[in-house]
C-alpha cells in the first residue's frame, strides 16, 4: 500500500512539474511570439528567440581600428599624395550611407584651412570595416606678389601689395628718374613681380 501512494505521489510530482512547465511555454508564447524555446541540451544555454548582435554594434559599420587613407590630389599639377591615420571619432561608428552623409555635409562646408587650402571636392571612394578611402581634391590659388613704387621725400620706397609698412628703402633719386616714369612713380606704379622689382632697382642703381 505505501509503494502504491509513493508512486501516486511520483506520478502526481510529475504531473504537477510538466503542467508548470506546459504553463511557462504558453506564457513565453503569449508574450513573445514567434520566437522558438526548444529544449537545449544539457550544458548548453537554451536559445531565447532569435539570435541578436551586440547592441549598437553593426559588423558592417567603422570602430576604433578603422584606417583611414586619405588621398590629396592637386588639380594645379594632378600630384597625388596619400597618407593613412587613425579614423577619427567622428567617423566611427558609421555605416557607408552615414559616412557619405557626414561627408556631403563636410563638403557643402568646409573649414575656414579647407577653403584657404583651395578645397574643391571630397568623396568617400572606398569603405570597408577595416578601411575607409577619403579622396580630397585642391586648387591651391596662385599668389601674385606685387610691389608698389612711391617717392617719399624724393627717394624711392617699396611697398609689397596689401601691407602699410614700407618693404624696402632704396637709394633711388625720384628727381633723377626720366620724366614718364617719376610720373607713374607719384602715382603709386605697380610692379608684378619681384623679377620686375629686381630689374628696376638694378637699372636705376638701387645699392
Amino acid at each position: 500500500m505505501r509503494r502504491l501512494k509513493r508512486i501516486g505521489f511520483f506520478l502526481y510530482s510529475c504531473f504537477l512539474l510538466g503542467a508548470g512547465f506546459y504553463g511557462h511555454i504558453q506564457y513565453l508564447s503569449f508574450f513573445y511570439p514567434g520566437r522558438s524555446y526548444e529544449r537545449a541540451a544539457f550544458g548548453e544555454e537554451a536559445p531565447y528567440g532569435e539570435e541578436v548582435s551586440l547592441a549598437g554594434v553593426n559588423p558592417d559599420s567603422t570602430g576604433s581600428d578603422t584606417e583611414l587613407l586619405v588621398q590629396t590630389v592637386d588639380l594645379n599639377t594632378g600630384e597625388t599624395q596619400e597618407r593613412i591615420q587613425r579614423l577619427p571619432e567622428k567617423y566611427q561608428n558609421m555605416t557607408r550611407s552615414q559616412l557619405e552623409s557626414c561627408i556631403q555635409a563636410e563638403r557643402n562646408a568646409p573649414t575656414l584651412k579647407e577653403r584657404e587650402e583651395g578645397l574643391v571636392y571630397m568623396e568617400l571612394t572606398a569603405f570597408s570595416p577595416d578601411r575607409v578611402t577619403l579622396r580630397k581634391s585642391y586648387r591651391k590659388q596662385q599668389r601674385t606678389e606685387g610691389f608698389y613704387l612711391v617717392l617719399i621725400d624724393h627717394k624711392v620706397m617699396v611697398y609689397r601689395q596689401g601691407e602699410e609698412s614700407v618693404y624696402m628703402t632704396t637709394n633711388i633719386d625720384g628727381r633723377l628718374l626720366p620724366g614718364g616714369l617719376r610720373r607713374e612713380i607719384l602715382e603709386g606704379k605697380r610692379l608684378d613681380s619681384r623679377e620686375e622689382l629686381e630689374k628696376f632697382l638694378v637699372s636705376y642703381g638701387s645699392s
